[in-house]
């Protein structure tokens, strides 16, 4: 069994009743709103739906209202009834808030629409908002929508013009793209009035730079600008020497900050030793990933290096190393057993 209600309900009460919501109420907020509600009994949930939407919002000015086209630039957006689209689910006793504003630039000679970045929203009369890099110098009329598909206009209302050099002139130094401001320009851009006419690695980052000695390596080592002290890249991967670990050709492109010490083995048994190194990815032929060889001259000694028998075989590969018996042999030592009477037969285990 269903009952059908009639029920009116005014913005500012249904938009109070939501924590973080409030706002000053304004013309539309006390415009009535007739909502068909379908009450179905022994379920545990009401689905409401409205015949009207709140009005769209009105656009006042943006702050500043002039902006540099080298620089990413945070823009205040100032109007009123900016509504955030709220539905809620009486069943789960949860909400949802649509925050989806678009601010848009709109060229007075027509070129493409610019739309702003990173759009938020901050009460009913502000939103805040990106200018990106690079936006073609001019003026520009500004477009808002709002989460209900309200859209409000203003004409000639936002600058964006050329100042690289600050000295408050838009003249031909100004056409540099370069936000870390290092002398390097932004890749897709004009350079010409750069410091240097190389693209910028990372404009994002003024410890990066670009790359004027042709290295294939940027050219700031420690976020100074030192061409030449940077590379080369020998190996070939995109990291210069000065920063990588290992940059020569036959290994270092396996990797860059993971090398190893290895160590020559001149004698063959496995063990390298300590004096000789190299640092790098990948051993080399004839380095080891051990360095601890005492006698890298001699392959019968590895560990430790006694010769208590003097037959250059080191006691750790020497089956009798007594200075009294061993000279005689290193490997084919046998075994043998005490005979106390004389009979020619020992004790086993003595």
């Amino acid at each position: 069994m269903a009952e059908m209600l009639d029920l009116e309900i005014r913005t500012p009460e249904l938009i109070g009743s939501y924590p973080g919501l409030r706002r000053p109420r304004t013309r539309a907020d006390h415009s009535m709103i007739r909502v068909t509600c379908l009450i179905v009994l022994l379920l545990p949930f009401i689905r409401c739906s409205s015949s009207e939407v709140p009005e769209g919002p009105t656009l006042d000015r943006l702050e500043p209202a002039a902006a540099d086209f080298s620089k990413r630039t945070e823009i205040q957006v100032q109007g009123a009834a900016f509504v955030l689209r709220v539905t809620s689910n009486l069943d789960t006793q949860g909400i949802t808030v649509d925050h989806a504003f678009e601010v848009v630039l709109v060229p007075n000679d027509g070129g493409a629409r610019v739309p702003l970045e990173d759009v938020r929203y901050v009460d009913s009369g502000s939103l805040s908002a990106v200018l990106p890099i690079g936006v073609k110098t001019g003026w520009y009329a500004v477009e808002l929508r709002g989460p209900y598909g309200g859209v409000a206009q203003k004409p000639q209302a936002f600058k964006v013009f050329s100042d690289f050099d600050e000295d408050s002139t838009h003249d031909d130094n100004d056409t540099c793209v370069d936000a870390d401001r290092d002398g390097f320009g932004r890749e897709g851009f004009d350079r010409s009035s750069c410091l240097y006419p190389d693209v910028d690695l990372d404009d994002e980052d003024e410890s990066v730079c670009g790359d004027t000695d042709g290295d294939g390596c940027e050219d700031c080592v420690s976020g100074q600008f030192q061409p030449f002290a940077d590379g080369p890249d020998l190996d070939g991967d995109g990291i210069c020497a000065s920063g990588d670990c290992d940059d020569s050709p036959l290994s270092g492109a396996l990797c860059n900050t993971t090398c190893s010490n290895f160590y020559l083995d001149a004698d063959g048994d496995g063990l390298g030793a300590i004096a000789t190194t190299f640092f790098g990815c990948v051993a080399p032929p004839d380095f080891v990933a051990q360095g601890n060889d005492c006698n890298d001259a001699n392959d019968q000694c590895t560990t430790d290096c006694t010769d208590a028998d003097g037959d250059s075989v080191c006691v750790t590969h020497d089956c009798d190393d007594d200075p009294v018996t061993g000279g005689s042999c290193a490997a084919a030592c046998n075994t043998f057993f005490v005979d106390a009477d004389g009979d020619g037969f020992g004790i086993a285990g003595n």
